[in-house]
């Protein structure tokens, strides 16, 4: 029964968005409510090919739309893994190189000035 009625308000979209452009009406009010006639594009590299479309937006001058990221949870997936996998000795590695101890990735603030002879260790924000 729900697809059927998500096909019928399919339909009758195309229907009113036809019926609109015919008309050349860019929106119309019923019931209370305003109905417009939108367009939108959606664009993204064809599959495997989205280097190639990097390379050629930055090849034409256009590099600053592109922008080299890391998923949030994919990252924090990872550090996981890689705690697990080596029993948080390559986590380590990496804190000792900016750090005189191992709390960088935990969120505890690092190489902070001492208070009363003492480490200060707070949160991150």
């Amino acid at each position: 029964m729900v697809k059927e009625v998500g096909a019928e308000i399919e339909r009758l979209d195309l229907e009113f968005s036809d019926a609109m452009t015919e008309a050349e009406c860019e929106r119309f009010s019923c019931n209370g409510s305003t109905f417009y006639l939108s367009s939108r594009l959606y664009a993204s590299p064809i599959a495997g090919q989205k280097e190639a479309m990097f390379a050629a937006l930055k090849s034409n001058g256009f590099g600053e739309i592109v922008a080299e990221t890391v998923n949030a949870n994919t990252l924090a997936s990872f550090v996981k893994e890689q705690r697990e996998l080596n029993n948080d000795e390559y986590l380590r590695s990496i804190e000792s190189e900016e750090e005189q101890n191992y709390s960088f990735i935990d969120g505890n603030k690092n190489n902070v000035k001492k208070k009363n002879g003492r480490v200060s260790c707070e949160p991150a924000n």
